[in-house]
């Protein structure tokens, strides 16, 4: 069995929002606040995203409804 490996915040948003990507900033500010689901590990300073994680608004009903 293979397992996904694990993308660092910079590269998950390249893949999740190609030239839009935010910041380092606001990337490490959604990790630590739970807004990318499955949420991502860290290890050391840096996190790890599991690929095909999503970003979650928590203050949108509509993208909260999707998750459950």
């Amino acid at each position: 069995m293979s397992a996904k490996k694990a993308l660092s915040l910079l590269e998950w948003a390249s893949e999740t929002f190609g030239d839009k990507a935010p910041s380092l900033v606001t990337l490490r500010r959604w990790a630590r606040g739970g807004k990318i689901m499955p949420r991502p590990r860290k290890v050391g300073r840096d996190y790890h995203v599991t690929p095909g994680a999503k970003y979650i608004n928590l203050n949108d009903p509509a993208t909260l409804a999707d998750q459950f």
